[in-house]
């Protein structure tokens, strides 16, 4: 798909009569649930041009994001603070509900081991819509939904450390995240986060930037005073 939108010029040439069966052998395969679960899980191995011509003339996207909370081992601890029950549920999400990837269970790992003060894990999620069932926004109406990344809080609802899957970098899924978690909460980075000094640069500015639109500066800034 992608060889024939560059060949024929599909971006200015969308409308042109001899690129009308092209079209809509395209749509008609943006139409297969199958196909949109495939769009969603590779689409970031194509050009961003390409990716904004399926997505406005096709309507083909990633799929909806959102986020899922680790279940608390108990209410006054947090998961991540018993290492056991965390233990436990990493296993469960590497090897049963695939919900985690090998690499991003060490991370948790290892900052469960130098950062004492976790207490939540967040899993990011990508939701694809079946378009057999169109206006249908329940679980049961998804075509699928994986995880793209993850992040991790302290009991303040603190970021101690966020991640996006390198493969899907890129693509604007670390701010959609953001901006579905800030409404919870989690508008402020935590005082002794890891990482060097241009991640959490950049991770600041990102933050900031959705917060600002959210219109949640004042709250994050109150935050930040209190520390």
């Amino acid at each position: 798909m992608e060889s024939v939108y560059i060949d024929l010029n599909l971006e200015d040439e969308f409308d042109h009569p001899d690129n009308r069966g092209w079209i809509n052998l395209f749509k008609h395969w943006s139409w297969s649930t199958m196909f949109r679960s495939t769009y969603a899980v590779c689409c970031a191995t194509y050009g961003a041009r390409f990716q904004s011509f399926c997505e406005t003339r096709l309507e083909l996207t990633p799929g909806r994001v959102a986020f899922m909370k680790t279940p608390d081992a108990d209410a006054t601890t947090g998961l991540c603070r018993d290492r056991s029950a965390l233990e436990d549920y990493l296993q469960r999400a590497q090897h049963e509900t695939f919900d985690l990837n090998f690499e991003e269970v060490r991370i948790i790992r290892k900052m469960a081991d130098d950062y004492r003060e976790l207490d939540e894990l967040i899993l990011l999620r990508l939701r694809v819509a079946d378009p057999s069932r169109p206006g249908d926004t329940s679980l049961s109406g998804l075509a699928l939904e994986f995880t793209f990344g993850f992040a991790l809080t302290n009991p303040k609802h603190e970021f101690v450390y966020f991640r996006v899957q390198d493969h899907l970098r890129g693509m604007g899924l670390a701010r959609q995240a953001l901006e579905a978690l800030c409404h919870e909460g989690y508008i402020s980075i935590a005082a002794d986060a890891p990482g060097t000094a241009e991640q959490q640069r950049r991770f600041r500015d990102l933050l900031s930037s959705v917060l600002r639109e959210a219109g949640q500066v004042d709250k994050a800034m109150d935050a930040e005073s209190e520390k």
